[in-house]
């Protein structure tokens, strides 16, 4: 298994508010870990469409997608062809697909990555 594999969030479901206010959690985390609770009100409406999707190459294998408010790694035997993100919130409702994106490893430069980093 690759190392940023193992490092993936374990996500357990949504669970209601209590009404009385008061909400008590327990876990038996590993050590290192981080343990993050996030309390929020479910939206009316799925998350919106993904935009400015950028593929960018790390090495031969491993691209890294970038969209306007997040990141993603792919690490794949043939990294060229189009790509499509989209969010799912905490409910499960997806939003929609970006639209398609081209990728062809040919074309990689260092520069392109340098501009994301700089």
């Amino acid at each position: 298994m690759h190392w940023l594999l193992e490092l993936e969030p374990l996500v357990v479901g949504s669970l209601p508010f209590p009404s009385s206010g008061t909400l008590t959690l327990k876990a038996e985390l590993p050590v290192p870990s981080l343990f993050l609770v996030h309390i929020c009100a479910q939206p009316k409406v799925p998350p919106d469409q993904i935009t400015g999707l950028n593929i960018m190459s790390l090495t031969k294998r491993q691209v890294v997608i970038v969209w306007k408010y997040g990141s993603q790694f792919k690490e794949k035997a043939e990294v060229s062809g189009f790509y499509r993100m989209h969010a799912v919130d905490y409910w499960g409702r997806p939003g929609e697909y970006s639209l398609p994106e081209k990728y062809t490893e040919e074309h990689w430069n260092l520069s392109f990555l340098l501009k994301y980093i700089i």
